[in-house]
Formats: C-alpha cells, sequence, structure tokens
C-alpha cells in the first residue's frame, strides 16, 4: 500500500499526500485509514496476484535452472551465475504475465482506498474529497473491462513494464540468493545453516529492489493511465515513453534544479573560516594587505623574514621610496 502509493502520487491528475518517505507514509496511512483499513486495501487482488506470480518464479526456478545448465553441458547444481540470471528472469516474467491482470487491479484499489464518511465521500487517501468508484475488487475488474476492454484494460494493461520489473527482480533475487550460498559454502566462510539463509537472503533481497525499483514505478503509473482523472490519461498518457518522459520533466529535473538552488543558498549564507590578523606586519607587501583590512595568516616566528635586512623598509619601519618616487605603505608599530 504505502509503495504504490508513494510512487503514484506525483504523476498527474493526483494529488501530493504523503510527505517523510516510507516511515511518514506509513505513520499517515495508519493514524488516518487504521491497521485494519491499511490491512484491507486491496488485499484479494494481491493474493491472487501473488498466487501466480510467486507461484511460477520461486517453483519453476530450479526446473529452469538445471534445464538451462543441463543444455550447457553442466550438471545439476553446477549452474553459473548467467545462467541463474536467466532461469529467473524467464520464470519471473512468466509469472508476472500470468498474474497481470490481479495486479491491475490491486494498484487501482491500493489508490483507491481511504475512510468513506456519511455522506459517501472519501476523507482519506489519495483522493479525497471525491466518491469512490468501486465498491470492491470484483466491481473493479469488471468496470475496468468493460471500459477499456477486458483485453486492453486488464490483461495488457502495464504488461511491458511488469514483466520488465518481475523480470529484473526475480533474476536479481534468485541469482544473488543462490550463488551467495554456493560461494559461502565453496570458500567455507558459512556452513548450511540460518545463518547462511538470513545473509543469503537479505543480500538478495537489497540486489532485487534497487534493480526493479525503475520498473516498478513505471508499472503503477501506467496501470494508473486510464483510470485517474482526465489529466492522468492526456499527459501521462499510457506508454512508457509518456510516463518518462513526464517523469524526467516534471520531477528528475525539477528535484536536481531544487537541490542545486539549496546548495548554493548554503554556500552562501556559511560563514567563512576565520583567520587572526597579523599581530605585525613583517614586510611592505604584508603591512598593505593589512592596511586594506585582508585577513592574513599568522607565520611561524621562524618563518617570518628579518625586518631589520628587509632593503624595502627604513630603520623606522616606514616604507622607502620606490624607483618612479611613489610612496610606498606606511607601516605602524604595534605593542604587543
Amino acid at each position: 500500500v504505502v509503495k504504490t502509493r508513494l510512487q503514484v502520487q506525483d504523476s498527474p491528475g493526483w494529488r501530493r499526500t504523503y510527505s517523510g518517505g516510507f516511515v511518514g507514509a506509513l505513520r499517515t496511512i495508519g493514524q488516518q485509514d487504521g491497521l485494519r483499513l491499511l490491512w484491507s486495501h486491496g488485499l484479494a487482488p494481491f493474493v491472487a496476484r501473488d498466487f501466480w506470480y510467486s507461484g511460477v518464479r520461486t517453483g519453476m526456478y530450479p526446473s529452469v535452472r538445471n534445464a538451462i545448465s543441463a543444455a550447457s553441458g553442466r550438471a545439476a547444481g553446477e549452474a553459473t551465475l548467467a545462467e541463474k540470471i536467466a532461469a529467473g528472469a524467464l520464470t519471473g516474467g512468466l509469472g508476472a504475465g500470468l498474474a497481470n491482470p490481479f495486479d491491475v487491479v490491486r494498484v487501482r484499489m491500493t489508490c483507491e482506498g481511504g475512510v468513506v464518511d456519511a455522506a459517501g465521500t472519501l476523507r482519506t487517501g489519495l483522493r479525497a474529497g471525491h466518491a469512490p468508484r468501486w465498491r470492491d475488487s470484483l466491481h473493479c475488474a469488471a468496470e475496468t473491462a468493460r471500459r477499456e476492454g477486458a483485453l486492453r484494460g486488464l490483461l495488457l494493461r502495464g504488461i511491458g513494464p511488469s514483466v520488465s520489473r518481475a523480470a529484473l527482480l526475480t533474476a536479481a533475487q534468485m541469482s544473488a540468493y543462490d550463488h551467495c550460498k554456493t560461494v559461502c559454502r565453496r570458500r567455507g566462510w558459512l556452513g548450511d545453516g540460518v545463518a547462511l539463509h538470513l545473509l543469503a537472503a537479505l543480500l538478495s533481497g537489497f540486489v532485487a529492489v534497487a534493480a526493479c525499483n525503475p520498473a516498478d514505478v513505471l508499472k503503477s503509473r501506467i496501470m494508473l493511465a486510464r483510470s485517474g482523472s482526465g489529466a492522468t490519461a492526456v499527459v501521462a498518457g499510457n506508454t512508457v515513453r509518456g510516463v518518462v518522459a513526464h517523469i524526467w520533466r516534471h520531477e528528475v529535473r525539477a528535484n536536481l534544479a531544487a537541490r542545486a538552488h539549496l546548495t548554493a543558498h548554503a554556500r552562501q549564507h556559511t560563514p567563512a573560516p576565520r583567520s587572526r590578523l597579523c599581530a605585525q606586519p613583517d614586510t611592505p607587501l604584508m603591512s598593505a594587505l593589512a592596511g586594506r583590512g585582508r585577513i592574513l595568516p599568522r607565520l611561524p616566528r621562524a618563518l617570518r623574514p628579518d625586518r631589520a635586512n628587509h632593503p624595502a623598509a627604513d630603520a623606522g619601519g616606514r616604507a622607502a621610496a620606490q624607483p618612479d618616487g611613489r610612496a610606498g605603505a606606511v607601516t605602524r608599530r604595534r605593542r604587543v
């Protein structure tokens, strides 16, 4: 719920509701909707989608991996990292394709959820102030099929980013999990047990999320392209190119410009490091700079030039006349 709403709230036709990242959005949704509604937003299509998606990508991965390894002339369990990535991408893409209709309904019901007041208007959520468009998940699926078509509205809506996202996620997750265990056992770092499985799971989860997040944002926004207000369908369209163009123009460039402005503002208002003014300038040049208000660092005593032997200053501390007749800078002695 939190992930999907954060991904779509900046798209055209929706208003920005949540701030503070994942924790801030989770706190806001929990306070406004309660824990019960937090678990019920799109729960039925989520379970149906995960039944097909996770079942296919997890259940078929070992068989597909061994088949690819056998086709390359290797024994079972000796698959290379590239073969594991290929098996993960194939099974993940297949599972996402089969589960795509449920995923469309899940995304739309997740963004539709909120508390409904006595007048039948949403008080919370991304569509606060509007009446709910669907009674439940079945009604959402039926209305989507009737208005947009069963093929283009459900079966093929956002299937490209969905399959890409699943292929990237499964290829990264399953291959990282499998290969991490293999490397740790071969090198004797960890034996087969809870610690090994936990380490492999943590590493594979991080790699998978980092690999699939861009495609995940595209998938969520395209699946909502026709379900939102008119601005959503007109500005973003229902193509990958339209969504990418909108994200680049209105989000990436705006964020980069805002960050550059904040950096420049911070540099302008950052005080410069303070240095001590020379207590007694040692040369006419330093005397002149000190007389103009320049901040000069104090030289160590061992590195200061000898004023008595300096050819440009007389014994009284006053600069001698220059060859062209101009008077040099005057140095006043101060007691230390």
